[in-house]
């Protein structure tokens, strides 16, 4: 903010006017003092301008540099979140990966980078494909987890149906009471064991694992835990309802064996 022309002006006189009045003698003290009291009013005003204008760039500086570091702090929570990001990431591919298993498998790691918009389906789109070494029928994991299998393969893209597929079927034991049973998928995410014995002893808590039965999955993956269950329509045989073991509604990454 620049001091007027018209203030400059008014400087220069009262500047002026002081030195003059300061040559004077003595016996012109009145004079002198009654000029300095007429002139004090625009050195007041000149004085405050002056004043404004410095206070003013002042703001406007701090106000500069205040926006720099509201900048650099938006930029270092950007970087803090890929961090925390990246970390929560590492954890979950080293609990991906931390689990025995069959050595002969070899495994592919994949990113979820799609999934079934209709909601009686349920299927996921992974970024592997045929130049991956990806085959149809191949088995999808979460850990030690059943999560489905590969049923269209694309050259850098795949298709999986999950296990909570309507269409999907799993050959399957309890594995404390060593009944076997098949697994298919239902609305809503969930998952139903069919074929039970009336009489089986069945619990809440009970472990479904892969019996192996058919050759499609090997034996021994989980698939999920007994939440309850009751007689088919039939009235023939037994029907236990289980949680997946592996949380497919918030899956992000899978493993693959070929």
């Amino acid at each position: 903010m620049r001091i007027s022309r018209r203030n400059t002006l008014l400087l220069s006189f009262v500047s002026i006017s002081i030195i003059l009045i300061l040559t004077f003698q003595e016996n012109l003290e009145g004079v002198r003092l009654k000029v300095l009291n007429f002139l004090k009013t625009p050195l007041f005003l000149i004085a405050k301008t002056v004043h404004t204008a410095r206070n003013f760039s002042e703001f406007i500086n701090l106000k500069e540099e205040n926006q720099i570091l509201k900048s650099e702090n938006e930029a270092l929570k950007l970087q803090l979140l890929k961090i925390k990001e990246a970390a929560i990431e590492n954890q979950r591919l080293k609990g991906l990966l931390d689990f025995k298993i069959d050595k002969r498998n070899k495994f592919l790691p994949a990113l979820v980078i799609g999934k079934e918009a209709v909601s009686w389906r349920a299927s996921i789109v992974i970024n592997r494909g045929r130049r991956d070494g990806v085959r149809t029928g191949s088995t999808i994991l979460k850990g030690e987890c059943l999560v489905g299998r590969i049923t269209e393969v694309g050259p850098t893209i795949s298709r999986a149906v999950l296990i909570t597929d309507p269409d999907s079927g799993v050959s399957a034991l309890i594995q404390k009471s060593r009944i076997e049973g098949v697994v298919s998928g239902v609305p809503g995410g969930r998952l139903i064991m069919k074929y039970l014995p009336l009489d089986a002893q069945i619990n809440k808590g009970d472990v479904v694992i892969t019996s192996g039965l058919g050759g499609v999955f090997e034996k021994g993956f989980l698939v999920g835990e007994v939440i309850g269950g009751k007689k088919d329509p039939s009235g023939l045989f037994y029907n236990a309802e289980l949680k997946p073991a592996a949380d497919l509604e918030r899956l992000e990454e899978v493993l693959i064996i070929k």
